[in-house]
């Protein structure tokens, strides 16, 4: 899997939601696997390459997983799509 690649690589990924939702983490209920997940995401990995559309799931101030989270649960869910 490409993303599984380049989370090896530890290139730095960025989609523009991740920082609004940085800031709503403070407001999260407790209970899930996940702080905040953003399903449908466009994921630019920094290389140049092309997006990627995928799901991102953050605990604290960490992205944690990147790719189909579509049976994770979190505090907070937004759809990016």
């Amino acid at each position: 899997m490409v993303l599984r690649t380049l989370l090896k690589r530890g290139l730095v990924y960025r989609t523009s939601a991740v920082v609004a939702v940085l800031t709503l983490i403070t407001s999260c209920s407790a209970g899930a696997d996940y702080d905040v997940l953003i399903h449908g995401g466009t994921i630019y990995d920094g290389s140049g390459s092309a997006p990627v559309v995928a799901d991102v799931a953050i605990s604290g101030d960490t992205i944690t997983a990147i790719g189909p989270l579509t049976s994770a649960t979190a505090r907070r869910e937004i759809d990016a799509t």
